[in-house]
């Protein structure tokens, strides 16, 4: 019977080690991909967003109008197919093109600026297709209403 020699230990311990070496990268590896997967999060930029809408004009015509203040964030992780959008709009800056128009907009008789000096949306983003969102399923409150709103995505970069 021969004794163990120091190679099979030796032969061990470099296989011990190679284990090693391999599981900590696959860790390592795998804490990129996590972090690489993570959410990002997007502040709306106030200079190039506009919420706009159209009104109904005594069924005639429509009033069209847009917000120039508004401010939110985006949060996306497009791995997960999750997202979700949280936009404060500042309703003071209510704009029609006509400044007799804007002047009534923010009186107590439309949308009462100054009792109610903010909307907000928040919102899921949902039905990702190649990592992009087509709907956000949430809620818009106005005038201290708060009621659900789908908005369709036509294009998403």
């Amino acid at each position: 019977m021969r004794e163990p020699t120091s190679v099979n230990q030796n032969s061990f311990n470099d296989r011990y080690e190679k284990m090693k070496r391999i599981l900590l990268s696959a860790i390592l590896a795998s804490a990129c991909a996590a972090a690489y997967a993570a959410p990002v999060s997007y502040e709306i930029d106030p200079m190039h967003t506009y919420p706009s809408f159209e009104a109904d004009h005594m069924g005639i015509s429509f009033w069209r109008g847009k917000f120039n203040k508004t401010s939110g964030v985006m949060v996306l992780d497009k791995e997960a197919s999750t997202g979700s959008v949280d936009v404060k709009i500042d309703i003071a800056s209510v704009d029609f093109g006509l400044d007799a128009m804007n002047e009534h907009a923010v009186s107590p008789e439309f949308f009462d600026s100054a009792k109610y000096p903010q909307a907000m949306y928040k919102g899921k983003l949902v039905d990702f297709v190649e990592g992009a969102p087509t709907r956000v399923v949430g809620e818009l409150t106005l005038h201290g209403v708060t009621r659900p709103v789908e908005l369709k995505i036509n294009r998403f970069k």
